[in-house]
């Protein structure tokens, strides 16, 4: 597993410990973006490949490909 990798796994945990409700990886050599969104205690995740991403906790913040 890279250090990255590990590095993502650890954050999530303890974000979901925390219960914070949205995160984002941004993976610029790839392109894309990973969003986190708790619910339910846990996170659910979901890839944005191209078009506008927005935040469902901060108004008004959002990423474009």
């Amino acid at each position: 597993m890279s250090l990255n990798a590990t590095r993502y796994k650890v954050k999530k945990v303890v974000y979901e410990k925390y219960k914070v409700p949205e995160y984002w990886i941004v993976i610029p050599e790839l392109l894309t973006v990973e969003i986190f969104i708790i619910e339910n205690d846990r996170y659910h995740s979901f890839t944005e490949l191209e078009g506008v991403v927005n935040s469902t906790v901060i108004d008004g913040l959002h990423g474009q490909r």
